[in-house]
């Protein structure tokens, strides 16, 4: 059984950015699916946050906000890489979502979402191609995450209501 003395072991390796980027990003899927962004509202369904919706609701006005322009392009001109398999190899290549035809801000966000695939997914950290970068993406991040709260915030309020309400119970 995983305990708590094993936690060192268990991180070693990745930066303490990836931890906070783990810790905030949750609480702030947990906020999305709290103001009734969903994938899906039928009955049964899944409950998936729908970040998308949430980035389009944003709006254009995000991006002009943004007060990092160097993280939101690192983002947007050098999103985070994705693993194929080529040749029966993986591979790192550019994710098709980054690329698709729809608002920076939703690229935004789907980067953010790539971050977190290939870190939750051990695609990071297990051979480290570019300590500096996936650290730099970390932290961009976490910088998009906290933005795009404070805009909301000005916009409506709920969101970063339930973000700080669950950071207090649940921190």
């Amino acid at each position: 059984m995983i305990e708590a003395r094993n936690f060192e072991q268990l991180v070693r390796g990745l930066p303490l950015e990836a931890i906070i980027f783990f810790s905030v990003l949750a609480r702030f899927e947990f906020a999305l699916k709290q103001a009734g962004y969903l994938k899906n509202i039928e009955d049964g369904a899944k409950a998936e946050a729908d970040v998308d919706k949430y980035a389009q609701d944003l709006g254009d006005g995000f991006i002009q906000a943004m007060n990092n322009i160097q993280q939101k392009n690192l983002l947007l001109k050098k999103p985070p890489l994705q693993q194929f398999v080529r040749a029966e190899q993986i591979h790192w290549g550019i994710s098709p979502q980054t690329q698709e035809n729809v608002s920076e801000t939703i690229k935004l966000f789907r980067s953010i979402r790539q971050t977190r695939n290939n870190l939750f997914h051990g695609g990071k950290y297990s051979s480290v191609p570019d300590y500096e970068r996936d650290t730099d993406l970390l932290k961009a991040c976490l910088s998009v995450i906290e933005q795009a709260l404070l805009f909301s915030e000005r916009k409506e309020g709920k969101l970063k209501q339930v973000f700080d309400c669950f950071w207090r119970v649940g921190g």
